[in-house]
């Protein structure tokens, strides 16, 4: 789906930009208590990323995600035109509750407790 790939490429984008800063994959796991090879596959593989999974690597970069939901007609209007800022008609929604300011509540991984 092409919305999972534009997720993750933001969510790799970010990670890349953070790295520079001193992050590391390691690192994203033991905020998120997993293992690393699971933050490689998540950044790296085409599996879809659940909206839990996007919160915590999101959480895990010191960010909050959010997403547009744009009318389909709008789409069409727009799909090659190059976009600044909201779209008319767009709302704007933000998945989990705080701005990144508690560590989420649900975690990535299938081991250990929620």
């Amino acid at each position: 789906m092409v919305l999972s790939g534009d997720v993750r490429a933001k969510i790799n984008r970010e990670f890349e930009r953070r790295r520079a800063g001193g992050l590391t994959k390691r690192g994203m796991a033991e905020k998120l208590d997993c293992d690393p090879a699971l933050i490689t596959k998540r950044l790296n593989g085409n599996a879809n990323l659940t909206l839990e999974t996007i919160s915590g690597l999101a959480w895990a970069l010191d960010c909050r995600p959010s997403f547009d939901l744009v009318p389909r007609d709008a789409m069409d209007r727009t799909r090659n035109a190059p976009t600044s800022g909201e779209k008319a008609g767009s709302e704007r929604a933000h998945v989990g509750s705080r701005a990144g300011s508690a560590k989420p509540s649900t975690r990535i991984s299938r081991k250990g407790r929620r």
